[in-house]
């Protein structure tokens, strides 16, 4: 995955992101990340905490933030966790969870999440992901990222303002989705 990827439906937002964490958990673990796609279609990595609530919320705010502040076109959320077909308990504390990465989606008008079962040998490396697990009735706070509209450019800066206050500054990365904030052409 040398190359800059070409995005042209959100399906091919979400392929990229299938091969993203096959790679990743082949190597290491998979860190939960945001894949913002920019208007100009550039490609911004960041990280996504999910230890605790407040968090949670903190980088969903950032990601927003990126959204308006890029004029994003689509945005994916990925992230290992837990899944079961029991609502009564939680996932991680279930007899019968299966590792899962999560594939959550969006563009304009369009949403999509995956649940894809990971597949490991006896020694817990990766090997493939299974069938894809029913994610009709699945939620979560990493929902609803991209903006419903477009905003104006005074908008987009403040949302750029306040990124550069709270320090984050994207780079250019030497080879494409390797660390947080990676930024393609801008």
């Amino acid at each position: 995955m040398s190359h800059k990827p070409e995005f042209k439906t959100l399906e091919d937002f979400i392929s990229w992101a299938e091969q993203y964490a096959r790679e990743r958990l082949k190597g290491a673990d998979l860190p939960a990340i945001f894949c913002i796609l920019s208007a100009k279609g550039s490609l911004i990595i960041m990280p996504a905490e999910t230890s605790d609530a407040e968090r949670k919320a903190t980088s969903i705010t950032v990601a927003k933030l990126f959204c308006i502040a890029h004029a994003a076109r689509a945005v994916v959320f990925i992230a290992e966790a837990w899944a079961s077909e029991f609502q009564a308990s939680w996932p991680s504390q279930s007899p019968d969870r299966k590792e899962v990465v999560i594939i959550s989606a969006e563009g304009f008008n369009q949403r999509q999440l995956r649940m894809l079962p990971s597949i490991r040998n006896n020694r817990a490396v990766f090997l493939a992901f299974g069938k894809q697990m029913d994610s009709a009735a699945a939620n979560g706070p990493f929902v609803n990222i991209l903006p419903d509209q477009t905003f104006t450019p005074e908008v987009q800066e403040v949302a750029q303002k306040v990124i550069s206050e709270l320090g984050l500054h994207p780079t250019v990365p030497s080879e494409p989705p390797l660390t947080a904030f990676d930024l393609y052409n801008q």
